[in-house]
């Protein structure tokens, strides 16, 4: 049975889970890959109209005759998979599905496609197992957990079904599918858990947290000794400077974190970078970090107002937490991005404000701003449709995967203006306070946009991904020359 991933942009670690479980059960995979020229920092469609390679993934994916193709749908790039998957329809007689977050949170609008015939819901890696025993079998099983499937003018809409809370049970991700594509080489993405113990209205997790109540321990967390050994592993196989571990929060156990820092300095000793939360974090986990070799965190501020991290966000972490913890960022020496969102609903300007005169008054090595953007069916989305920021327009815009959190704002705000400007200056303005009042009277544009990237990262991060920009069109280019099907 062969079963073909069509992603863009950059590594995604489910894909290579999946492909993980279905090569463990002697099934074939491949991966057809666009790098998508700078999806998650700055577009640049000459670069990708240059490259060519929409047209190359279908003439690859032709020569390869897949039984299943298989997408992950990120909302971001949801416009550009539904192309691809209407195309390869044209082209190939197997089925299509649709996974990942979008899929999941908008189960029904994504299996309206005429081309697209059953999606997955929530983790997928028993169910697509299933799925590809059953279609090697002739004999579709409709009654797979997790799999919604079209079947006469009806929607057949199975439960999911309880978590794996075992994550050592799991094989390694393979990251040779994304690896021959170039994209990555130094650096090595890892995750030790899933799940998160928040419910941020803006986030996916609070989705996810619904789908599957009363299905199992929603917070995972591998074993240290497993997550050791991944690294280890792939150490001896590739080049590997840097680790980034990829869990939405990396501090949520202490003794784990205890255990972990110590095998890691025996055994891996490599510079690291994880993302960290604000309320999980006190003097000895990072000191604890820093000793084992942590380099670099991201932390979420998200609004430098209480009343809207609370009300609106449901964060509730107070601003004297703020301050109180990233003062050890700096006595430990561990530099920091800090994560912020402008044009949340019934956000103000003076709030907006608020939030860049917190990271000022911190001082974070790097502040990233994103322009907040709705993600289907999250609280936040609700919040926004029912305070009237979002239309039904808008609604089909999102749902559709339009816009993204680097633009302006799809919202209908007020300070729609203003929010552009915060999201081209901000940055510059908490590196360099004293030329705010210069700011102030600068419109923006892309130019000041693409110069924010510079003061949004750590110049070791934009290194590493400029690094992989090229290496994914030099290589993605050579891997589809290669001809190889």
């Amino acid at each position: 049975m062969k079963i073909l991933f069509v992603f863009r942009n950059a590594e995604w670690l489910g894909i290579e889970y999946l492909s993980s479980v279905l090569k463990k059960s002697s099934h074939q995979t491949e991966l057809l890959f666009n790098p998508g020229a700078g999806d998650i920092e700055f577009k640049m469609p000459l670069l990708e109209k240059i490259g060519g390679i929409d047209g190359q993934i279908i003439r690859q994916a032709k020569k390869y005759n897949p039984d299943l193709i298989a997408f992950t749908a990120l909302t971001n790039i949801y416009s550009w998979e539904k192309n691809i998957a209407s195309e390869l329809r044209k082209h190939i007689n197997a089925p299509i599905i649709f996974g990942g977050i979008h899929a999941t949170n908008v189960p029904e609008l994504v299996l309206k496609e005429d081309f697209i015939d059953m999606i997955c819901i929530g983790e997928g890696e028993d169910a697509i197992v299933e799925l590809a025993n059953s279609l090697e079998n002739k004999e579709v099983n409709y009654n797979i957990e997790n799999i919604w499937f079209k079947k006469d003018n009806t929607i057949i809409k199975n439960p999911v079904r309880p978590l794996n809370e075992d994550l050592d049970n799991l094989p390694f991700p393979d990251k040779e599918l994304f690896y021959r594509y170039g994209c990555f080489k130094d650096r090595l993405y890892i995750m030790t858990g899933r799940g998160c113990p928040f419910s941020c209205t803006y986030c996916y997790n609070s989705s996810y947290k619904e789908l599957y109540f009363n299905k199992g321990k929603y917070v995972r967390r591998r074993s240290v000794d497993n997550v050791i050994e991944e690294i280890l592993y792939f150490r001896k196989k590739y080049s590997i400077k840097e680790i980034f571990f990829y869990d939405d929060i990396f501090t949520l156990n202490y003794r784990w974190l205890e255990r972990f820092a110590d095998m890691y300095k025996k055994k891996i000793d490599l510079p690291y970078k994880c993302l960290i939360h604000f309320d999980m974090v006190n003097e000895d986990v990072i000191k604890l970090l820093s000793e084992s070799g942590c380099k670099y965190v991201d932390i979420g501020i998200e609004s430098g107002s209480e009343e809207i991290r609370k009300n609106i966000l449901n964060r509730k972490t107070n601003n004297s937490q703020i301050e109180y913890i990233s003062k050890f960022l700096h006595k430990y020496k561990i530099p920091f991005t800090t994560l912020n969102m402008v044009g949340l609903p019934s956000e103000n300007k003076a709030q907006m404000w608020d939030t860049i005169n917190l990271n000022t008054k911190i001082k974070p090595n790097n502040a990233l701003f994103s322009t907040f953007y709705p993600f289907p069916n999250t609280k936040l989305a609700i919040i926004s449709k029912d305070l009237g920021y979002i239309d039904d327009k808008i609604t089909n815009k999102i749902n559709n995967g339009e816009k993204s959190y680097k633009e302006s704002t799809v919202l209908n705000h007020p300070e729609a203006e203003f929010i552009y400007w915060v999201s081209n200056f901000a940055p510059l303005a908490i590196k360099w306070p004293r030329i705010i009042f210069i700011l102030k009277h600068l419109k923006p544009n892309k130019l000041f946009r693409f110069m924010a990237i510079f003061f949004s990262s750590p110049l070791r991060n934009i290194c590493f991904r400029t690094k992989e920009i090229i290496s994914m069109y030099i290589r993605s280019r050579y891997y589809f020359l290669k001809n190889r099907f």
